[in-house]
């Protein structure tokens, strides 16, 4: 699949959150005394492995990115670890700017995995956050039902 390095940095927040992250429960112990637990994000067995490779492929290609990121800002700069300041070095922020911008924008081709949208597990159950949906919305495989006509808002 073509991604740029952008859209591979927000699908890999996305997947972390669901894959590492927590919500929380409200259990109610024999003696009727309720009590708030956290726990991870219901996925299926195949999504939670799907995520997991697609996590790994954009964590490589990030840290592979930022690496190229940190070379250029070397060049720039002639140093290991300098800061680079626009008040002080504007044309060579701009050069940085500019290439690291080019970096992001790189599209490279990734065997991602799809995942089917019913993997999730998604309802009240398991609130998985509407934006963490709208990350992965590039791997993500719609499987559930569609919006009803009626629920759609006409021009």
């Amino acid at each position: 699949m073509k991604i740029t390095t952008r859209d591979a940095r927000v699908l890999h927040k996305g997947i972390t959150v669901v894959t590492s992250g927590t919500h929380n429960v409200v259990t109610t112990s024999a003696d009727d005394s309720k009590s708030a637990t956290e726990v991870p994000f219901l996925l299926e067995d195949k999504g939670r492995w799907n995520l997991t490779k697609n996590l790994e492929l954009c964590d490589t290609l990030i840290k592979r990115v930022d690496k190229q990121k940190m070379e250029i800002l070397r060049e720039l700069t002639g140093a290991v670890g300098r800061d680079l300041l626009q008040a002080k070095e504007p044309q060579k922020y701009a050069d940085y700017i500019e290439r690291t911008e080019a970096l992001e924008d790189m599209e490279h081709s990734l065997p991602l995995l799809r995942v089917k949208r019913s993997w999730l597990k998604e309802g009240n159950d398991n609130p998985i956050p509407g934006i963490v949906i709208v990350s992965m919305k590039s791997i993500l495989q719609d499987d559930t039902t569609q919006a009803n006509k009626d629920e759609i808002i006409p021009d």
